[in-house]
């Protein structure tokens, strides 16, 4: 079933609330600590650090990995070909 144009409206309102609340109070949620984290690799010598450590990344669940978390994996491997993933496309949650 589609949304109105009024829920829409309604749920845009209700997000940009949820943004500034979070905001105001320093808290993040799931999807800000992805894009944290993804950001982090804006910086070089960060970004270096990271991937030194990592000889190899398992991504447990791939199938419900979303845009960010995917963005995330792949600065983490950054461009090495070292990540082994495993999941379930019966199981994805976003189907």
């Amino acid at each position: 079933e589609k949304l109105t144009v009024r829920q829409l409206e309604q749920a845009g309102i209700f997000y940009n609330e949820y943004e500034k609340l979070l905001t105001e109070t320093g808290c993040l949620d799931y999807a800000s600590l992805i894009f944290d984290a993804v950001r982090l690799f804006d910086l070089p010598d960060v970004a270096a650090d990271i991937c030194n450590r990592y000889d190899h990344i398992l991504v447990d669940e791939f199938q419900d990995i979303n845009f960010n978390s995917g963005l995330l994996v792949r600065r983490l491997d950054g461009g090495r070909g070292i990540v082994w993933a495993v999941g379930d496309p019966k199981q994805a949650i976003y189907g």
